[in-house]
């Protein structure tokens, strides 16, 4: 038996020797290095000297799959982050948005999640996409990346704040109309602050880019590792946990306190009843009962003057018995009543602040009381606005409570009553100024087209006589007038140009199906064509639906900006038309001196040229935007190569088969 005993023993031992000699020791795994910078929550050092942070996890968890040791190296920025993985002081960078330059200076790995700019509006405000910030106050961070996303908005107030902080006091307040920054961190902000609940973030993102790691461009195998074990290891679900880690997550009803005093004073009463049913001692019974909801009105009404709300709690004879502090400070003239036990019909009808209406005698008031009174008393909740006699706005409502007890609550909302009053105020002042520009535009031009049409008429009248009679002017004459001509003609079209770009009438025009034959025959019968300068169109046989109208203009803007400042005496412009999405994107392509990086961005703002010297009036690019992103699209402008620009917009097309038989009739 002992020798069975010990060659068990003997036999345990070998095998955790053997287990133990297969597991590596931690210093036998090879390192990799991570650069990181100062960007909380993303990646951060907290007080004890250690790297913390959304990225760090991520990462711990990767390199932990991947079979390596994970040490830290902090950085100053990503650039640096960059340098550093390119000379080979580091070997992974933190999460970083996957753009062309750093795509250009590093191997991403599979894409992990999103950085957004997003702008924020107040919840209420009126406010629901983009579009509807055109010409409005929005605040950003001074000297941040969010200043580049404002300037997506068209015609946006930039307000500068030195922190995000300071931003959301200004959007709550009303002191801007939305506020620019990166989605995750503001929500974690205003999850901070409690005031989640009041903001809400439009969609689509101003600017969005894919995020991953990044390693050294002649790392490639540590870059397959790290994606294998994202393959493996990181789930949305466990992408989700993490983001609710360290970024938080919205608000449910649960998470307020008043939700557990509620539930506490329907569990109390609840008690309370099946003590009462129990009971054979009435007396008896009603004591506990009493002194349940006594406890319980206690906490309720401690916990509401704390939020600065008002409430009365009523027996089941409607009489009041308990009510919070807050009450009768806010409604003095109630004091006495409350303490009589009064019932809720008086309550409710006397007239110095209870009731909207204002002026009305008692016996109007008692009328407006008994609905208030058997609507409850049918489990009903009736809620309204009140306005008092001096002025204060309150939600106030009665409901039952649980099965013999009932409640009034008043919450005042003056200052959100003033704010939407003034907003609403401002969009009617705002109308109003919009429908005053659009009539002087109409009358502006017909004044100014008038005298010029006549002055054209009578030039063209007299070059006819001119020529009839064979007659000649002196040179320096003939320079004049042909100045003369010129002029007139730049007059017509900024007049033209004004008129268009003030018109916001585009989103309304019916939408059609297009032919392109006859919209390729249109736009070039128009159009602006240099000699030397070949106009090609796409010959596609794509369905194109869109109000053709609007598209011609904006086909003529572009094909007549790309002959006009050409700088070859011969050229080549090209328009083509290709599936994207759910849409239809047209491309716009010349092989002229392009435009700059720097100006694509400004040029579809009004009146602005790339030179003083330049002709035209400013407005053509305006035009084009502003008449793309009205029907649903977008337009931007890039490089062409080898040499040009490139000028793409996009057409949103009917998502069905039914709604494009609908539209063609």
């Amino acid at each position: 038996m002992i020798t069975r005993l010990t060659l068990l023993a003997r036999l345990l031992c070998l095998a955790i020797a053997v287990a133990l000699s297969v597991q590596p020791a931690a210093s036998d795994q090879p390192v990799i290095r991570m650069a990181y910078e100062e960007f909380n929550p993303y990646s951060f050092t907290n007080s004890d000297g250690n790297a913390r942070g959304f990225s760090i996890d991520l990462m711990r968890r990767l390199a932990g799959a991947a079979g390596y040791r994970l040490e830290f190296i902090p950085s100053p920025n990503p650039a640096e982050s960059l340098r550093m993985i390119g000379s080979g002081e580091a070997d992974v960078s933190s999460l970083l948005a996957m753009t062309e330059e750093r795509l250009a200076l590093g191997l991403p790995t599979d894409v992990l999640g999103a950085f957004e700019l997003l702008a924020f509006v107040r919840d209420k405000g009126g406010v629901q996409t983009v579009a509807d910030l055109s010409g409005k106050k929005i605040g950003v961070v001074a000297g941040s990346f969010t200043v580049t996303g404002a300037q997506q908005i068209p015609f946006a107030r930039i307000v500068e704040f030195d922190q995000g902080d300071q931003m959301i006091v200004a959007l709550l307040a009303g002191d801007v109309d939305a506020v620019v920054s990166p989605g995750d961190s503001f929500r974690k902000r205003l999850r901070q602050a409690d005031v989640e609940q009041f903001t809400r973030a439009l969609r689509p993102a101003l600017i969005s880019r894919p995020s991953g790691f990044f390693t050294a461009l002649d790392r490639p195998g540590l870059q397959k590792a790290l994606n294998d074990a994202i393959a493996v290891e990181i789930t949305p679900r466990e992408l989700t946990v993490l983001n609710a880690l360290w970024f938080g997550r919205p608000k449910t009803l649960t998470d307020y306190p008043l939700f557990w005093w509620a539930i506490a004073v329907a569990g109390s009463v609840t008690l309370a009843l099946g003590i009462l049913a129990a009971s054979r001692q009435r007396h008896k019974n009603d004591s506990l009962r009493l002194r349940a909801q006594n406890e319980a009105g206690e906490l309720l009404v401690a916990a509401l003057d704390e939020v600065g709300a008002a409430i009365v709690i009523y027996d089941a004879d409607l009489r009041a018995v308990h009510w919070s502090c807050g009450f009768t400070r806010i409604f003095p003239e109630t004091r006495d009543l409350l303490e009589a036990g009064t019932d809720m019909r008086t309550i409710v009808s006397v007239t110095t602040g209870l009731i909207q209406e204002t002026g009305q005698d008692q016996e109007n008031a008692l009328e407006f009381a008994d609905k208030i009174v058997a609507s409850i008393s049918a489990g009903q909740l009736d809620a309204r606005t009140v306005l008092t006699g001096t002025q204060r706005v309150f939600e106030a409502s009665e409901f039952p409570l649980g099965r013999h007890h009932y409640a009034s609550l008043r919450v005042d909302v003056t200052r959100l009553q003033k704010q939407q009053d003034m907003i609403r105020d401002q969009a009617e002042q705002l109308k109003d100024s919009n429908d005053r520009l659009r009539t002087f535009a109409a009358i502006a031009a017909h004044d100014l087209n008038a005298p010029l049409i006549q002055l054209r008429m009578l030039m063209q009248f007299i070059t006819d006589d001119l020529e009839e009679n064979s007659q000649t002017v002196p040179e320096v004459i003939q320079g004049h007038w042909d100045l003369m001509g010129t002029l007139s003609h730049r007059m017509s079209r900024l007049i033209n140009d004004l008129l268009r770009y003030a018109d916001d009438t585009a989103s309304d025009l019916p939408v059609e199906r297009a032919d392109l034959n006859e919209l390729r025959a249109s736009v070039l019968e128009l159009v602006y064509r240099r000699p030397g300068i070949n106009i090609c169109f796409d010959d596609t046989e794509q369905e194109i639906y869109a109000n053709v109208t609007a598209l011609q203009a904006v086909l003529r803007n572009l094909i007549s900006n790309s002959g006009k400042y050409h700088d070859q005496e011969t050229g080549t412009i090209s328009v083509e038309f290709t599936p994207r999405g759910s849409g239809i994107e047209v491309i716009v392509t010349d092989d002229g001196p392009g435009i700059p990086e720097s100006a694509r961005e400004t040029v579809f703002e009004p009146f602005k040229r790339l030179s003083a010297s330049e002709e035209g009036t400013g407005l053509g690019l305006a035009f084009a935007k502003r008449t793309v992103e009205r029907w649903g699209g977008t337009i931007e402008i890039s490089g062409a190569e080898p040499r040009g620009c490139r000028v793409s917009f996009t057409i949103p097309q009917p998502a069905t088969k039914t709604e494009k038989l609908r539209i063609a009739g």
